[in-house]
């Protein structure tokens, strides 16, 4: 399945409902992205093989390879297993093998950047170090077809 010029690779036929991503704003108090909720309206759990992103800051890469909406080992899942390790505001839509994060911050209806976290180290605050790599999901996602081009 390609959405905005990524090949996403479905890992079942789930597909979010308006109501199921509405209920978990409504739980969460927090907008998902247009994006977002566009990509998984078509698939809840996909995989994106082979895509990693140069993150000057890093030593490395960043792969956002899994990606979830809501639900058992979505959005909610990575809330509730790892949302005190996140500043507030952030919406984690996204993992890579090793289980580190992408998430999105919200500033009420506006994404306010995309950032990486690294779930194997904590700042000052006792967050997850994290690493702004785009100003909004879509640039994310434009991002990464280049880097599979």
């Amino acid at each position: 399945m390609e959405y905005l010029g990524v090949t996403f690779i479905p890992l079942d036929e789930t597909k979010l409902t308006p109501q199921e991503l509405a209920d978990f704003e409504a739980h969460y108090g927090q907008r998902i992205p247009d994006t977002l909720r566009e990509l998984f309206q078509q698939t809840n759990n996909a995989l994106v093989e082979n895509c990693v992103l140069d993150i000057p800051a890093l030593e490395g890469g960043v792969m956002p390879e899994g990606w979830a909406g809501v639900g058992e080992y979505g959005m909610t899942y990575r809330i509730e297993s790892a949302g005190s390790f996140l500043p507030p505001g952030m919406l984690p839509f996204a993992d890579d093998p090793g289980g580190s994060l992408s998430a999105v911050k919200m500033d009420g209806q506006r994404e306010a950047g995309v950032f990486f976290f690294d779930h194997e180290e904590v700042d000052e605050d006792g967050y997850f170090v994290s690493y702004r790599v785009a100003d909004t999901v879509a640039e994310l996602l434009e991002m990464m077809r280049q880097a599979l081009e």
